[in-house]
């Protein structure tokens, strides 16, 4: 359902646009704001596709007692052979416990502009709260230092509605499995 809120909202801005104004330059951007709400709304009912290699990566992962695996990202943790598996953006590594540098959690909120007097202030309400959002998902997760020249840090992605949960949950996983094995 989510995923057809943002077309929906372009629709009815690009719709309101085009009856509101009479200029041409109004028009045509209604008439744009129409079709890239058209376009979202096919490509939100056709789905995500084919599956992708993410499918293997999550596998890989599936046989620990420990693991987590959101978007492209993933941790999961072989305590029989101290060895942290990590994924992040397609990429897979194993790292020995030793080689954890360290670890920690962030979640970033806020920054979102709640109202706008206007249609075209509207628009760039929207434009900024999605670029917030944005940032705000790349800056929450469990970041995980490493000793490693080619990938020092790792950041794994938790999905936002519990996030706080499992990240505190994660973080007692770590230190029992981690400093306590060691």
């Amino acid at each position: 359902m989510k995923k057809y809120l943002f077309p929906a909202l372009l629709a009815f801005v690009g719709l309101n646009t085009l009856g509101s104004f009479s200029s041409a330059t109004s028009k045509l951007f209604g008439f744009g704001l129409l079709a890239w709400a058209a376009w979202l709304l096919i490509k939100a009912i056709k789905g995500p596709g084919k599956p992708t290699a993410d499918n293997s990566l999550r596998e890989r992962l599936s046989g620990f007692h420990y693991n987590h695996f959101h978007e492209k990202s993933g941790i999961a943790l072989d305590s029989s052979r101290q060895e942290v598996h990590l994924i992040s953006n397609g990429e897979y590594k194993v790292y020995p416990f030793a080689h954890i540098r360290s670890w920690e959690t962030n979640i970033a909120t806020g920054g979102m502009i709640r109202s706008s007097p206007s249609v075209t202030a509207g628009m760039v309400a929207v434009a900024e709260n999605l670029r917030q959002q944005r940032e705000n998902r790349a800056n929450t997760g469990l970041f995980i230092q490493v000793r490693d020249v080619d990938h020092p840090k790792w950041h794994i992605e938790f999905p936002v509605k519990d996030v706080q949960r499992q990240l505190e949950r994660w973080m007692e996983i770590l230190r029992q499995e981690v400093n306590e094995a060691a």
